[in-house]
């Protein structure tokens, strides 16, 4: 009875300094595939941003022309003495981290440029009277 118990106890023992975690090279693996993973990630979730800040400023551009016509519509068609005041009184309502601006000497009695940054992006676009949102300042 005596063999018996110490049988039972060495099992018992036994079981209980059984290491059953996970080793080094396992755990070495997991950080590695989640290092693989951020790498592919962060860049593409980095692009999606810059996407969103110059779809922001494509946006905010078509709808400062819009008020920007308006005003025309309103005044006989003379941009000369257009100002922002008077495009927000249009219905224009500029985007967050956006800044429009109204360059010295492009606006004439027929025809307009307006230019947009984006404060984060430090990107600059611009539009005219006949033309989509484009890189860069009024030409």
């Amino acid at each position: 009875m005596n063999s018996k118990l110490n049988t039972k106890m060495k099992n018992l023992f036994n079981k209980a300094n059984n290491d059953s975690g996970f080793s080094l090279v396992e755990l070495l693996v997991v950080v590695l595939i989640i290092g693989i993973l951020s790498a592919i990630a962060i860049p593409v979730f980095l692009n999606q941003q810059d996407q969103a800040r110059t779809a922001a400023l494509k946006s905010d551009l078509a709808n400062a022309k819009l008020a920007m016509v308006t005003y025309g519509t309103d005044h006989g068609g003379d941009y000369s003495a257009v100002t922002l005041a008077d495009l927000t009184a249009a219905g224009f309502n500029a985007s967050d981290n956006v800044t429009l601006a109204l360059p010295t000497g492009k606006e004439t009695t027929s025809a307009f440029c307006i230019e947009a940054t984006h404060s984060v992006s430090n990107k600059v676009m611009h539009i005219s009277q006949t033309s989509t949102p484009a890189d860069g300042v009024c030409p």
